[in-house]
């Protein structure tokens, strides 16, 4: 059993089997069997947060492919789910950046063997910044 975790849900049960996010930003993969999916979808609603106590928390498979998730929650009938009102602080959205540098390392071909590698989409570059005000 893991300690009480501020989460927002980040998409319906139909959308896939992703779930949470943290106030850090962090995605963890939501787990609930299939004879407790009805009893949550219920309680969850997407995009809402969540105050969750009394489920179990894994590390997730290595065959997760499209975002790296530093762990599974798992839900059962046992676990506390309490609406909590949606702090400011709270990403809409779930981002993992990185140095333009560094994209070369998120290929797959550069990656070790067995090891899931992060979906880039890349959009832009920053290249410098001063007190508001962009650079280009």
């Amino acid at each position: 059993m893991a300690m009480k975790v501020r989460v927002r849900l980040t998409n319906p049960y139909d959308k896939g089997d992703v779930g949470f996010q943290s106030r850090q930003g962090m995605l963890y993969r939501r787990r609930v069997h299939s004879l407790d999916k009805d009893f949550f979808e219920k309680k969850l609603t997407p995009f809402s947060c969540y105050l969750l106590d009394n489920y179990i928390c894994t590390g997730s498979p290595t065959s997760v492919r499209v975002n790296a998730y530093p762990a599974s929650i798992h839900l059962g009938t046992k676990t506390s789910v309490t609406l909590i009102p949606t702090p400011e602080t709270f990403a809409l959205h779930y981002f993992n950046f990185c140095p333009h540098a560094d994209l070369p390392h998120r290929t797959e071909e550069n990656q070790p063997p067995n090891q899931p590698y992060i979906l880039t989409d890349y959009i832009g570059r920053l290249e410098d910044t001063t007190p508001g005000t962009t650079k280009k």
